[in-house]
């Protein structure tokens, strides 16, 4: 696995586990890709990604992206202009956040969500992938996670087809095709590996 866990993590109606990572020498830094899907609810503005999984409608962003709930409410702005990053440059610049060294190509990033939305969601997911950033080209892979709840927040369900008796995230070396779909809605020219490259 291209990044390991530091610590126990966290998740309990939030996320908050820092991965280190090794292996990746000359690219710039690190940065998380979120996507959420969820049931429709009567307050999504118009807007969102519109799918069916499983006979059932689903409704998807990039957290923090330009197509995100709260941008589309004007709740929020993009975080960074033109790429569907989960963190502002200021924020990844603390070292509570990432401490990557761009020569040695290891660091750690921080995955923190605290998703107030999910109580008025039936069901909802996030897919979180890790990706380092290279000098030039696209990014690269290092990790996915997947998390979510059912029954509004109450009951933990990783994945809309995983339902798991542990009380942790997925962690997968892919990301999902829902993952791509909403990704690609939402920032048509950004391009993702099918699997984590180290």
């Amino acid at each position: 696995m291209p990044a390991q866990l530091v610590g126990n993590g966290g998740l309990g109606h939030a996320i908050d586990a820092r991965y280190r990572v090794d292996g990746y020498p000359g690219y710039r830094g690190l940065q998380i890709v979120q996507v959420f899907y969820g049931t429709p609810t009567e307050s999504d503005p118009p807007g969102l990604y519109e799918f069916d999984l499983g006979g059932q409608p689903f409704r998807g962003y990039v957290d923090g992206g330009r197509k995100s709930r709260n941008a589309l409410q004007g709740a929020d702005t993009e975080r960074i202009a033109g790429k569907p990053y989960y963190y502002t440059e200021q924020k990844l610049q603390l070292p509570q956040n990432c401490d990557f060294n761009p020569q040695t190509g290891v660091g750690s990033i921080n995955v923190y969500d605290v998703p107030m939305g999910m109580r008025i969601h039936d069901e909802g997911y996030f897919e979180t992938a890790i990706v380092a950033i290279p000098q030039q080209g696209s990014d690269q892979l290092v990790i996915a996670l997947r998390w979510g709840w059912m029954l509004k927040g109450i009951v933990y369900k990783p994945a809309h087809d995983e339902l798991v008796p542990e009380y942790k995230p997925l962690v997968s070396t892919n990301v999902s095709q829902i993952f791509r779909d909403i990704v690609h809605d939402n920032y048509d020219d950004y391009e993702i590996p099918n699997e984590a490259g180290n």
